[in-house]
């Protein structure tokens, strides 16, 4: 005997609204670890000396061959890798900004605030800083001075490029 499953959608159903909150919240996290992810891999293959990753090609360190290969092609993966920032910043500006805002909308409720043009705004205000700070600290910064600092550090950045070229949807940058 087939059920069918009705997911319930209804305006006011307060725990699908806190779930919704909780998966958009997650989903704004996961975007800004994605972002920090492209970040990395495109500053380690950016800062990596050519010189380094020829003498781990030859210890046959693991994912030195594609990241030498990567290096050649450096305008194709650079395109691949600002592709996916660019994705994983416009994806967490529209899912996180909005989960943020409804998060605090109780809490203006509670201090008095509760007409519906100061509240959005002052929601948004917020909600935008706090999405900001995440992406340009833990979505740029960090990765960024992570790898230039240390470029070779672990190669899953420069090796991850598989899907994510710009001329072969699921073949690396030309490589």
């Amino acid at each position: 005997m087939n059920v069918p499953i009705k997911i319930v959608t209804t305006k006011g159903n307060d725990v699908v609204d806190h779930l919704n909150d909780v998966v958009f919240i997650l989903g704004a996290l996961v975007l800004v670890i994605a972002n920090g992810f492209f970040v990395a891999a495109e500053f380690a293959l950016v800062k990596i000396r050519p010189s380094k990753l020829e003498e781990m090609v030859r210890n046959g360190r693991p994912g030195a061959n594609s990241t030498l290969r990567l290096t050649k092609r450096l305008d194709h993966a650079l395109s691949a890798r600002q592709l996916g920032i660019t994705v994983a910043s416009l994806g967490l500006g529209w899912i996180g900004e909005p989960a943020i805002a409804r998060l605090l909308e109780p809490v203006f409720h509670g201090v008095g605030i509760t007409t519906p043009v100061p509240m959005h705004g002052l929601a948004f205000a917020i909600a935008f800083s706090i999405i900001t700070a995440l992406h340009l600290v833990i979505g740029e910064q960090a990765p960024k001075i992570q790898r230039s600092a240390d470029p070779i550090g672990r190669p899953w950045p420069a090796r991850f490029h598989y899907g994510f070229s710009t001329r072969h949807p699921t073949r690396s940058s030309g490589c």
